[in-house]
């Protein structure tokens, strides 16, 4: 899995040394000092290749042993940088490791801590044609509750983990506002604890939500992304593309013109047949601008201008699927055209998720629209499971009980 990274991320790309080593060999108990604060956190998982993340609470050289099985026979180094919104005792670990096979378990712990980490396993990405499945939700940020003094309610979001977790997509997407205010690190550090060691096995792509800005530095830390939060990658026989609404996208922006000559690029690639695309504001639902318009929000303009600006590049650029966020319900549409909405089979298929643990909006103050096809104020996340000629969808409330399935 490729990221099309437009800027090379400052402080989260590492040269890393890879070596073979004896099973076992290193982390015994003194040679190192540091404390696991949070993670591991996998990313970049692709054919033969990972990136792995974690927090410690001070600086050693980052190590770890991977391999097969748990006696791992390999060793892989990697960098330590003080976090640079300069948090006290706050450093990132980044190793990457090679050499892998398709669609195999690899298992790794970490070793330069006080006390070698406990086994982690992954799978790596098939290839083209080969089956996989994803998982995407999004809003799971308390955010309504998150008031001075208060505590906020993290079950729903930990219940959603639990079952995406039980699924074992090999690649989770959040569609933003993963945090109630995004310049604050303790909220990236509550958020984090959270995530626990989901995103140990499984890689966690973010989209940037409103309230997560502020945030960027965090994320590229932790999860990999660039500066302005938007890039691409390929998987199996698919392609991934990730937007900003909130870094400009109008006709001439740099954002358009990257966006455009990523779609125009990945179409053109051996093996890769469907396109997906990601943001944060909708560009359809039937209320994009909920919960904005009458506290004179500046986020409401966003939907408006993803539809005048995204809708008509993802239809003809051949764009099969948008996943989006920011209101709080699951809406599902028609394949449709452009922003006119008119129905197409060659059109887009435009989906809400935005139930992933924050306070839920009303669809009964939604306005109907001959686009829609469902409709639900729930807690959920969507699941896809895509074959060489198949694609279902299944909408699952935070139990993982389907409610909505498709297939294409």
């Amino acid at each position: 899995m490729k990221i099309n990274r437009k800027l090379q991320i400052a402080g989260s790309v590492f040269f890393v040394a890879v070596w073979l080593a004896a099973p076992g060999c290193g982390g015994s108990s003194g040679k190192y000092s540091a404390q696991l604060v949070a993670g591991p956190f996998l990313s970049t998982v692709t054919q033969d290749s990972a990136t792995i993340t974690w927090q410690t609470d001070k600086k050693e050289k980052a190590i770890l042993e991977y391999g097969s099985g748990d006696s791992y026979g390999k060793r892989a180094s990697g960098q330590t940088e003080k976090d640079v919104l300069g948090e006290e005792n706050f450093y990132l670990n980044t190793v990457s490791i090679g050499g892998l096979e398709p669609v195999t378990w690899t298992h790794y712990r970490i070793i330069s801590l006080n006390q070698p980490s406990q086994d982690y396993s992954f799978r790596t990405a098939p290839a083209p044609g080969g089956d996989f499945r994803f998982m995407v939700y999004g809003n799971s940020s308390q955010k309504d509750l998150m008031l001075e003094g208060t505590v906020p309610d993290d079950s729903i979001h930990q219940a959603i983990l639990s079952e995406m977790k039980e699924l074992a997509p090999d690649f989770v997407i959040n569609t933003g506002d993963m945090v109630r205010l995004g310049d604050l690190p303790a909220e990236w550090i509550h958020f984090l604890s959270i995530l626990g060691d989901f995103a140990s096995g499984i890689s966690f792509y973010p989209v940037l939500g409103n309230h997560d800005q502020g945030g960027e530095e965090m994320m590229s830390g932790f999860f990999g992304t660039p500066p302005d939060v938007y890039y691409s990658f390929d998987y199996g026989n698919s392609h991934f593309t990730v937007i900003n609404t909130y870094v400009d996208f109008s006709d001439d922006s740099v954002q358009k013109q990257w966006l455009a000559k990523d779609l125009t690029e990945a179409k053109q690639r051996a093996g890769i047949t469907r396109l997906f695309a990601f943001m944060h504001a909708p560009a359809y639902c039937s209320a994009p601008n909920l919960h904005s318009d009458d506290q004179g929000n500046p986020d409401a303009q966003q939907g408006e201008d993803a539809l005048e600006y995204l809708a008509p590049l993802f239809t003809s650029q051949g764009v099969k699927m948008v996943f989006q966020g920011h209101v709080r319900i699951y809406e599902r549409t028609k394949a449709i055209s452009g922003k006119s909405g008119t129905a197409s089979p060659a059109g887009v298929v435009y989906i809400v998720t935005g139930g992933g643990g924050a306070l839920l909006d009303s669809t009964g103050s939604l306005t109907a629209q001959p686009w829609t096809v469902y409709k639900e104020s729930a807690n959920h996340f969507v699941e896809m499971s895509l074959g060489s000629n198949s694609m279902t969808l299944k909408a699952r409330y935070k139990d993982g009980i389907a409610f909505d399935t498709v297939n294409y």
